[in-house]
């Protein structure tokens, strides 16, 4: 079953859309698709700062990318 609904959507998103012929069935296939992956872990969505605190935790990391993490702390208190 089909319904017809209205969303705002932003300039970029709206010149994708004016590429395809079938927009629904885009727009559709696109939200399915995230939706099922909406779980996955994406490393670049984590804040730097967090994935540099679980690196230091894990231990057995080389003194030389410890040094980095340590100087990126100084940076960013």
């Amino acid at each position: 079953m089909k319904i017809t609904r209205a969303y705002t959507i932003d300039r970029q998103t709206l010149e994708i859309l004016k590429k395809q012929t079938n927009k629904s069935q885009y727009v559709c296939r696109a939200v399915k698709r995230l939706h099922s992956n909406a779980a996955e872990l994406r490393l670049y969505e984590l804040p730097v700062g967090e994935l540099l605190k679980h690196v230091m935790g894990r231990g057995g990391c080389p003194p030389h990318i410890e040094a980095v993490i340590r100087e990126y702390y100084q940076i960013h208190k």
